[in-house]
């Protein structure tokens, strides 16, 4: 979470060099209440090439929180156990985060 409070997000939702972006905690806060599944555990963090898919942290039962890619109603896939490795993967290896 520390990524969050300190970047914010990305300036005006500009997308990275791979089609990223990272939102702010107001637009976390505003999309999350209103994407995809009507689950309070779901929290959107990101999306893809303009909302073609999103990611959001998942509370579980314990304090861990694991990180999904939202792809529609019905179609949502964990992608990781904790955003660190999701961070690791968006670092060194992004084909990671496109689950067949």
């Amino acid at each position: 979470m520390d990524v969050f409070s300190i970047l914010n997000g990305f300036v005006d939702d500009r997308m990275d060099g791979e089609c990223f972006v990272f939102w702010s905690i107001d637009k976390m806060l505003t999309e999350s209440s209103r994407y995809y599944i009507n689950d309070a555990t779901f929290v959107h963090f990101a999306d893809f090439l303009i909302d073609s898919h999103t990611y959001a942290f998942k509370q579980n039962e314990t304090d861990f929180v694991s990180v999904h890619c939202h792809y529609s109603n019905n179609y949502v896939v964990k992608l990781a156990d904790s955003f660190e490795e999701f961070f690791e993967y968006y670092l060194t290896d992004t084909v990671r985060l496109f689950p067949n």
